[in-house]
């Protein structure tokens, strides 16, 4: 039973400590602000936070060759945000550092 409990941990801190889904998690709370609030809201009734999210998300799909509906804030944005902060952010971050050692060792110099 313990090595199931371990096991079953052992899964939770690997996924909530991936970098990819940390951030998915981040930028889609961002990109849905406006989800979360009418969520917290409890001064509307639940007809009023349907009809409110029914209204931001009216026209939040994009058909890819009608066969895929595809969310624009739920799911697209998100997605394209983290890849560009997992992927291209790195690259960046290590030319800005060789260039601040460049610049460094031309002040000794």
């Amino acid at each position: 039973m313990q090595n199931i409990i371990n096991s079953f941990k052992a899964t939770l801190y690997e996924r909530t400590s991936s970098p990819l889904l940390g951030s998915f998690i981040f930028y889609w709370i961002i990109c849905n602000y406006k989800l979360i609030i009418i969520l917290l809201d409890s001064k509307q009734t639940s007809n009023n936070k349907f009809e409110s999210i029914e209204a931001i998300y009216q026209n939040d799909n994009i058909a890819v060759y009608n066969l895929f509906n595809i969310p624009i804030n739920g799911l697209l944005i998100p997605l394209l945000i983290t890849l560009a902060y997992i992927l291209i952010l790195p690259f960046i971050t290590n030319f800005i550092q060789k260039a601040w050692v460049w610049h460094q060792n031309n002040l000794k110099k």
